[in-house]
């Protein structure tokens, strides 16, 4: 509780203002997505290389998988 006091009686302290539930939400979804893209991004290259282990070369690209 001291140092709580003291912090905010100190001139130069910066407060944060905490996220509203609108920035909350937007927030996960920016992680749920970028969870997605990772994922998509990580099983392309399991499957260029699987598919480089039988000695098939496609080009690189995630349009490629989808129409293979």
């Amino acid at each position: 509780a001291e140092a709580i006091c003291e912090a905010a009686s100190r001139p130069s302290m910066r407060f944060v203002q905490p996220r509203t539930e609108s920035q909350q939400a937007m927030r996960a979804l920016h992680r749920v997505r970028e969870s997605l893209v990772q994922d998509k991004v990580k099983t392309t290259n399991q499957m260029h290389a699987f598919l480089l282990e039988f000695g098939i070369s496609v080009p690189r690209g995630a349009a490629v998988i989808s129409r293979l």
